[in-house]
């Protein structure tokens, strides 16, 4: 007997999250449980990235319910890597995507 898994259908015909430079994604529901996930991404914290893009979805929006193109997107940036995190209000999940920095690359600013 196999166990049975939690995945979310793509739109298109690669059943993969992921492809480069994207290292790891994943989806939550709009109460931050984790419903799946691929590739390199810290998925003890989904909660939080729920949480995060939350907050910022309602300190965004002014007055009025935020339209989907309006949704902020947030991205954590550290030493190695980027975050960005985005809720997708028409189905009601949050989604959080990893993507490794390129060593030895400066980023201008």
């Amino acid at each position: 007997m196999t166990a049975a898994t939690t995945t979310v259908p793509t739109s298109s015909a690669s059943s993969s999250l992921i492809a480069p430079p994207v290292t790891g994604a994943l989806i939550n529901d709009s109460n931050g449980l984790l419903l799946t996930s691929q590739g390199t991404i810290d998925t003890s914290r989904s909660g939080a990235y729920t949480s995060i893009v939350s907050l910022a979805s309602s300190l965004a929006s002014s007055g009025g319910g935020a339209e989907e193109e309006d949704m902020p997107v947030i991205t954590i940036e550290t030493s190695e890597s980027e975050i960005m995190v985005r809720k997708c209000r028409e189905r009601g999940v949050t989604i959080a995507v990893r993507v490794e920095k390129e060593v030895g690359v400066e980023k201008e600013e």
